[in-house]
């Protein structure tokens, strides 16, 4: 399950984790930093495709990003 939440106000994070057996999860974030040039610093897990390119469309438009 991947979530949103605003950690400042231009930092958007885009969280999930990943499940691994007998040793617990490991945490996927990605941040979006909003500015004159709106970065992208990590792009999730593949398997979450989808739902992480919602969640990122929740945060700003893709076509909006110059920087990945």
């Amino acid at each position: 399950m991947i979530t949103t939440y605003t950690a400042a106000p231009d930092i958007d994070v885009i969280t999930s984790n990943f499940p691994i057996p007998g040793f617990g999860v490991v945490p996927i974030n990605a941040f979006v930093l909003h500015g004159s040039e709106p970065v992208l610093v990590g792009t999730g897990a593949a398997v979450e495709r989808d739902e992480f390119m919602t969640a990122l469309q929740s945060a700003i438009d893709p076509l909006d990003l110059k920087w990945i």
